[in-house]
């Protein structure tokens, strides 16, 4: 049995109880077997008393009063009690334990005292003769109405005591064994009572780390047993509740997760509480939790939004915000049952860039096509005030060229406008060194004109790709075109490889190279490093924008390296079949 601290209260609790008031029925016992056998005893001196009074009468009626002493003698020893005669003055006559004339005047005995004046008189006290408590019973003999002595029995108080320790004894016995049983039936009670009280706190503290299945067995239908009964009741309600929560703030969490925009709810006074998984994909290695929001957003309209918000002057706010470069469309709401206050953010950055490449590109698209027009509009002006033939032929050849220059730019924006727009096109198993074979020795005439060495090297295939065979093409021609336009010296190298499951077509020249700034809009449409010669070489700054999509519509990768006056090296990559 495991000893607990509830065991031991509650046992003591019991025991000492049972032990108090045993001790008061001990006490109370002890009061009345005392009071019982004296009275017992009284009675039986008074009873004696009685008999002797009836032996000595006739010796004072017949004036015999000298054989007083041999009656008291010997009724002393038949009732084994001390018997004695006292004169009304107080003087002992006879006594059957001690010499008579030895013993002094017992006028101021309390029990002779009373006796004399006729009543039954009981004491208890010392006797100075005897060196002893006694008891004493003495009432008064009258001979024709006259008092003629008084009659006392006694006995020591030692005797009385032996019979009432007897009965002490039993009671105490009785009380050792209701101790006993009181120490069984406690220990019971108390490991009953504890051992509910202790799978009551066990349970408790179980449900309490979130364990809902925990029950606890009720035998029968006390106070205790209906206190397990609610406590599993209560179990079973707080898990079907918990159940609930969990599943309301499980679509919570789904839908906080599924929601692409960076959600933060943050308390009255701009601490963040609670943020959704989209936070630390747009704002990586930063600890949003217990923080304020403008240690992470240091931006003007942000706070100014949050103070509204929290002045009541509105309920809601949108505007943007930047952070790192990046731009932030935002709308802040307070949640009316707490005052805590939602933010979302939305990253517009590449709308804000789309929207600014698009303007770019109306505006690049306007002047590219504004150059040659006005061109040809001026040479045609010019040729109808000119009449020299030779002069003639010139313009016309000019206005021949920028017409060439405008069909080219409408047919790459065309191109590029299909590539965007078409969504049905059409990818079948294609050897990539078949496309390359058959437009190298194309190319090797081209390099020859600008006396440019071309070098094509291909390791072992095979060099297989799902494609659309027109499109590679065109990026092919594409990226050889930019080689050879930006190329004065030098060579033109071609490189096709195969790496496990991947296979890079490579386009390098020793050209102009392009510098690092450059880099990163190379494939903007009509973005050119240097448009006076872009110009004179034909270019129309979408060349590689047209290579971008078709590498993209591939599922490929095209990565630039480059160094001015050094080089320039195209690598795209393609997933091998």
């Amino acid at each position: 049995m495991k000893i607990n601290k509830i065991f031991i209260k509650i046992f003591l609790s019991v025991f000492l109880t049972v032990l108090g008031l045993s001790a008061v029925f001990f006490i109370t016992a002890n009061n009345y077997v005392d009071r019982k056998y004296k009275t017992l005893f009284t009675y039986e001196l008074i009873s004696n008393k009685n008999i002797v009074a009836h032996a000595l009468i006739p010796l004072y009626l017949s004036g015999n009063t000298n054989s007083v002493q041999n009656t008291v003698d010997e009724y002393g020893r038949l009732i084994n009690r001390r018997i004695t005669v006292i004169a009304p003055n107080g003087r002992v006559l006879a006594d059957s334990q001690s010499k008579a004339e030895d013993m002094p005047n017992h006028g101021d005995r309390k029990e002779v005292r009373e006796a004399l004046i006729g009543k039954e008189a009981t004491n208890i006290r010392y006797s100075s003769t005897l060196n002893k408590e006694m008891l004493y019973t003495a009432s008064l003999i009258e001979i024709n109405g006259k008092p003629a002595a008084v009659l006392r029995l006694s006995m020591p108080l030692e005797t009385i005591n032996i019979f009432a320790n007897e009965m002490r004894v039993t009671i105490l016995i009785i009380i050792l064994i209701v101790l006993c049983i009181s120490l069984i039936v406690a220990s019971v009670i108390a490991f009953k009572i504890s051992d509910k009280i202790t799978h009551l706190k066990d349970a408790s503290a179980k449900l309490a780390e979130g364990d809902f299945s925990v029950k606890i067995n009720s035998e029968s239908n006390d106070e205790l047993d209906q206190l397990c009964n609610s406590f599993n009741s209560m179990a079973e309600q707080i898990e079907a509740l918990f159940a609930k929560t969990s599943e309301e703030k499980d679509k919570i969490d789904k839908i906080m997760e599924s929601v692409t925009d960076t959600i933060l709810v943050t308390d009255k006074t701009g601490r963040i509480i609670m943020h959704n998984g989209a936070f630390e994909k747009h704002f990586k290695n930063i600890n949003p939790d217990n923080r304020f929001f403008w240690e992470i957003f240091r931006d003007k309209k942000l706070e100014e939004a949050f103070k509204e918000l929290s002045s009541g002057a509105t309920n809601a706010v949108s505007s943007e915000a930047e952070y790192e470069n990046k731009i932030y469309s935002f709308s802040a709401a307070k949640i009316k049952t707490n005052e805590n206050i939602v933010l979302t953010f939305h990253d517009i950055t590449a709308i804000k860039q789309m929207a600014l490449m698009k303007k770019e590109f109306v505006t690049n698209a306007s002047h590219e096509l504004k150059t040659p027009l006005t061109a040809i509009s001026c040479f045609v002006e010019n040729i109808e005030s000119e009449d020299d033939i030779n002069t003639v032929k010139h313009y016309i050849s000019i206005i021949k060229k920028h017409s060439e220059r405008l069909t080219k730019i409408v047919t790459d924006l065309l191109a590029l406008s299909e590539l965007e727009n078409n969504k049905n096109i059409e990818f079948t198993k294609t050897d990539l060194s078949k496309i390359t074979d058959s437009l190298i020795d194309f190319y090797k005439n081209r390099t020859g004109q600008k006396n440019l060495k071309f070098e094509f090297i291909k390791n072992e295939g095979p060099f297989m790709i799902n494609a659309n065979e027109f499109y590679i093409e065109q990026m092919f021609m594409n990226l050889i075109d930019n080689a050879i336009r930006y190329t004065e010296k030098g060579q033109i190298t071609v490189k096709l490889e195969r790496q496990n499951d991947k296979i890079n077509l490579t386009v390098e020249d020793t050209g102009i190279g392009i510098a690092a700034e450059h880099l990163p809009r190379l494939f903007e449409r009509f973005y050119v490093v240097d448009k006076a010669r872009s110009r004179k070489s034909g270019g129309t700054g979408l060349g590689l924008s047209i290579v971008k999509y078709i590498t993209n519509i591939h599922g490929a990768t095209i990565t630039v390296d480059s160094k001015v006056n050094s080089g320039t090296s195209f690598t795209v990559k393609f997933n091998a079949v």
